[in-house]
């Protein structure tokens, strides 16, 4: 198109010639000398100035089509568009259609176009650019149309329409070509035709204004052709004039190139670089790292990387945790490859790996133990799935050794029973896992559980040993159980057993029959047994021997035999075990028996000067005092049975001594004295049978002195006897008692219950009362059974006070009732004559103390029984955890390390699992997180079966993870609880601290936005935009 200053001379042409032809009036040169004004405004810019003096050429010039009326128009109209004024598109469009044959059209159409162009509003552009035919247009005008109007469709995306046009501009040698080419490389990118793109920004390099930029494309098309040595080599000279914002990204590239050749040495500072400086990493970037650690041998550097990849369920997860894996097994962290290998094997993208990591599951399972399967279930299932693979032989060898040598006894056995033992390798591994199984459960006081699995062991009798002692083992639960005749049963099984006499317990079974016949009251057979175990005893537990000597003696005594009875009480007494007390007890009334009185005082007396902490100085003083009655040593018998009354007031014996007091009073005729004691029986112990003796005796006594008033007086008084309805009162108890001794519960409770309704304070109520407590307990009514022995507990000291405080502690113990337990056991330490009871008593306040965290007496009342004689293992190590957790509480980690670490060395059942899992925590505690590791995974190891305990240290292991940076590891060991587990306290614990770790994370990610190169949205160079916005 000519410009606008040739059509300007044109009109001073005619201008000239106009003045020289004729006279003009002034008011027809008015418009030419107004026009002349307005385009020299117009020419300076001044569009304000210029629309108006072209709105008086309008205004004064009357004839629409003269030219010079056209021009003023065609210039108002440009002065409003360049003041962008709101009418002036439609002064535009109103002057294109007055005037559709003006040359001035084009004209108007071409600014118009570049008008909204240089708005950047494309799309008007595109509708005024269509509107000229480019060949009316200059040839030099030519590329900027060509190249607007397709810059134009680019930036609406219509790629299509706008590559005709910018191919147009990229053959012109004009100045738009440069841009040209750019956004026409760009159309070829996005089309995929990488090849051509890259030809044409590489034909950019050297322009001044895409020069700089085009580095970044072309290196982006080298990563999409995975020209890997071009990106190198590209990348390294784009990294020297990167921006610092640019500059990672480009880093990445460079490292991924060296990635793909190989050369990851190399690679590894880029990928770094990248990591450090660069926006958030994506799965993909973590394992280009992880596996450049790896393949340069920095694992724990891998192992970060890797398990960087969390959740994530495609082929590049699959692989990344195939390697993390290996980089465990490379640090020896074989429990934590076995982890990585199980995300591995859940995945089949690739199956080889699938396989692989199948095998290293059930192989490493058998090496460190598996706390979420059992090792031998893994090896057979790899062996059904994969018959033909290569690792099958290896898996087979691995999967006899586990069942023998994994202490998962009772998943072991289900997975035996369930596949069926083939042969006689797995048949002899049935029977070990059966026996030991059957060991754990006998540990841990299940005797039918015991039994059951003794049982099963016995149907693979291949080791003889074994198979005899699954018998011994069978009755040992079957008396604790107190079913003796399958126990004896059991022993004699034992004992005819090929396997029996190379066992260490063959004699020891010896023992166990004794008891057997013991328990059952057949004393001969009894004693039998025990006086062979002793004679045939070989490096026995001495504790034993004195034991059984003991029995020897009693079951002498039971059957009269005192003197053989003395002589195995002597032989006890003189071992100095534990009862040596009740030997010398159990001697004495020997030597009384056998007509030995002076005898028997002596070993009495030696008792009681020997032995004054022993449980039977109540009953030996008792004994004594009846010795010197039997003597006639009246006044020692007195003074002795006093001893009793003021050293034991509240003993059984207390209530006797006071009686027999009377008794010699009033056999040597000392009434009054007789009676003083007699009614101090009656009034210290009312409704016992000592009181209805007192009663009787002192009849006796005032029917002598004559006083038969006074006795009626005093009878009247007393509220517990009705000496009228005595007769009535034993009837009815005696109807009671039958049915009760006929063990039929059910039909002796009503009996029990219509005597308390008649005789509510009878003579014999409170035996009522603890024969109807003992029913309702049989048939299980607790309730019930609490109420009588409460009512017996709380009543005036009586013969059931005792037994009924332990029995209300114990029922009270067993509801939760922790407050009303700790009160009765309280009450029973105090008041309790029997040795037994008082241990039972500190005990239960041992326990109670605890459950209502009282640790200042947990500790004290722990400390006691573990003083105590013959303390059952069980309960030693149970006090030794109480004042372990105890310490915890209080602050002591000192006190706790050294209490569970005693556990751990001295129990091999719940206890020693319970304490592993502290010992655990209170490294983890400490900070000590690598000590913590190593003692879960002792626990997870060697006590599997404890799957509460296990299910705590696999908890305390994630959060160690989490501690140690491994977030790989800490998700997956709380995933597989959250799978596995039923128990709900596990579950609740597993799911906080998922949650826990999950809220840590996004606290620590930054939101960091990844350098994207945008191919569709580039803004052109700052100098191309100004050139537009000159037209």
């Amino acid at each position: 198109m000519k410009h606008l200053k040739g059509l300007l001379l044109g009109a001073a042409v005619v201008l000239t010639i106009g003045q020289g032809q004729a006279q003009q009036t002034e008011i027809h040169t008015h418009p030419y000398e107004a026009y002349d004004r307005a385009r020299v405004l117009f020419d300076k810019g001044q569009f304000v100035q210029a629309k108006n003096q072209f709105t008086k050429v309008i205004e004064s010039s009357p004839e629409p089509h003269s030219e010079i009326r056209i021009d003023a128009e065609y210039y108002h109209a440009i002065c409003a568009l360049e003041l962008q004024q709101r009418n002036s598109e439609h002064e535009v469009e109103e002057f294109v259609r007055a005037h559709p044959a003006s040359p001035r059209v084009d004209e108007i159409t071409w600014h118009t176009a570049n008008h909204y162009f240089g708005r950047r509003k494309y799309n008007d552009a595109i509708d005024w650019y269509e509107r000229l035919d480019p060949r009316i247009l200059a040839r030099a005008e030519r590329p900027e149309y060509h190249f607007k109007l397709g810059y134009s469709y680019f930036m609406r995306e219509k790629f299509e329409e706008s590559k005709p046009h910018l191919l147009e501009a990229v053959e012109s040698k004009s100045e738009y070509r440069s841009s040209a080419i750019y956004y026409y490389g760009h159309i070829a990118y996005s089309e995929g035709k990488t090849a051509s793109a890259l030809e044409y920004f590489e034909s950019l390099r050297g322009d001044p204004n895409f020069g700089p930029i085009v580095p970044y494309y072309i290196t982006q098309i080298y990563y999409d052709l995975e020209s890997w040595e071009e990106l190198a080599t590209s990348g390294e000279s784009l990294l020297a004039s990167a921006t610092e914002k640019r500059a990672p990204e480009v880093a990445r590239l460079i490292g991924e190139a060296h990635y793909h050749l190989g050369e990851y040495e190399v690679a590894l500072p880029y990928l770094q670089r990248y990591r450090e400086e660069g926006p958030r990493m994506k799965d993909e970037d973590y394992y280009q790292l992880g596996y450049t650690y790896y393949r340069t041998e920095s694992y724990d550097e891998a192992i970060g990387a890797f398990n960087k990849i969390v959740d994530a369920r495609d082929s590049l997860a699959q692989n990344a945790y195939f390697h993390l894996a290996d980089c465990y097994l490379k640090k020896d962290q074989k429990s934590e490859a076995l982890n990585a290998f199980e995300s591995v094997a859940k995945l089949n993208f690739n199956p080889d790996l699938t396989e692989t990591a199948r095998f290293n599951v059930a192989k490493l399972s058998y090496e460190v133990g598996n706390p979420y399967q059992n090792p031998g279930r893994e090896l057979q299932a790899f062996i059904d799935d994969y018959p033909e693979s290569e690792y099958f032989e290896e898996a087979s060898t691995y999967l006899v050794n586990a069942y023998l040598t994994t202490k998962d006894y009772g998943r072991a056995l289900e997975s035996l029973e369930r596949l069926g033992p083939r042969n006689r390798q797995l048949q002899s591994a049935y029977q070990k896992i059966a026996f030991n199984r059957g060991i754990e459960f006998f540990n841990n006081r299940m005797w039918q559980n015991a039994i059951n699995l003794f049982s099963k062991s016995l149907r693979y009798p291949i080791d003889r040993t074994m198979e005899a002692e699954s018998y011994y083992w069978m009755a040992e639960g079957y008396f604790q159980q107190k079913r003796y005749d399958e126990a004896r049963v059991a022993y004699t099984d034992f004992r005819v057993t090929p396997g029996a006499t190379t066992s260490p317990l063959f004699n020891r079974s010896r023992y166990g029959l004794g008891y057997v016949y013991f328990q059952s009251k057949d004393y001969n057979n009894a004693a039998t047994q025990f006086r062979k175990f002793v004679d045939e005893a070989n490096n026995e537990n001495e504790r034993l021997i004195h034991d059984a000597q003991l029995r020897i003696g009693d079951s002498y005594f039971v059957t009269k035999g005192y003197f053989t009875a003395n002589r195995f009480y002597e032989a006890a007494a003189a071992t100095a075990g534990p009862d040596v007390d009740y030997a010398y007890f159990q001697a004495a009334l020997c030597q009384g028996l056998l007509g030995n009185n002076q005898a028997r005082i002596n070993q009495l007396q030696s008792l009681i000067q020997e032995q004054s902490e022993s449980q039977y100085i109540d009953d030996a003083l008792y004994a004594l005092g009846k010795s010197y009655m039997q003597s006639e040593q009246n006044d020692l018998a007195v003074q002795t049975f006093q001893r009793v009354l003021d050293d034991y007031p509240d003993s059984y014996y207390g209530r006797k001594s006071l009686m027999n007091q009377g008794l010699i009073h009033y056999n040597i005729g000392a009434n009054e004295a007789a009676l003083i004691k007699l009614r101090e029986v009656v009034d210290r112990y009312p409704n016992s049978p000592e009181a209805n003796e007192a009663i009787s005796v002192a009849e006796k006594i005032y029917i002598d002195l004559g006083n038969i008033e006074a006795y009626a007086d005093w009878v009247k008084g007393l509220d517990f006897t009705n000496i009228t309805d005595a007769e009535l009162d034993s009837l009815s108890f005696d109807a009671a008692y039958l049915k009760y001794t006929q063990g039929d519960c059910n039909k002796t409770l009503p009996a029990l219950n219509q005597y308390l309704q008649k005789y509510p304070s009878g003579i014999f109520h409170l035996d009522v009362h603890y024969y109807r407590a003992q029913c309702r307990y049989r048939v299980d009514d607790l309730s019930g059974a609490l109420e009588d022995y409460e009512f017996l507990a709380m009543a005036k000291k009586n013969k059931y006070s005792e037994e009924s405080l332990l029995q209300s502690s114990y029922l009270y113990f067993s509801r939760k009732n922790w407050e009303m337990a700790l009160e009765r056991y309280a009450v029973l330490e105090r008041q309790a004559a029997y040795p037994e009871n008082r241990r039972t008593a500190v005990i239960g306040l041992m326990r109670t103390n605890f459950k209502l965290e009282k640790s200042e007496q947990s500790v004290q009342y722990a400390n006691r029984v573990l003083r105590m004689d013959k303390l059952d293992v069980d309960l030693e190590q149970e006090a030794h955890i109480i004042l372990a957790k105890s310490a915890i509480k209080s602050g002591d980690r000192e006190v706790a390390q050294r209490e569970f670490l005693w556990v751990e060395d001295k129990a091999a059942n719940v206890f020693r699992a319970e304490a592993k899992y502290y010992l655990a925590e209170l490294e983890f505690d400490a900070g000590n997180y690598e000590e913590s590791q190593k003692r879960i995974f002792d626990l997870l190891q060697n006590m599997p079966s404890y799957q509460f305990w296990g299910n705590k240290a696999l908890i305390l292991l994630a959060r160690n993870y989490w501690k140690l940076d491994d977030l790989y590891q800490a998700n997956f060991t709380l995933d597989q609880i959250l799978q596995r587990s039923n128990n709900d306290e596990i579950l609740a614990e597993a799911q906080r601290w998922k949650e826990a770790i999950v809220r840590a994370q996004e606290r620590q990610i930054e939101e960091k936005q990844r350098i994207v190169i945008d191919t569709l949205q580039i803004e052109m160079p700052d100098d191309m935009e100004e050139q537009e916005n000159e037209e």
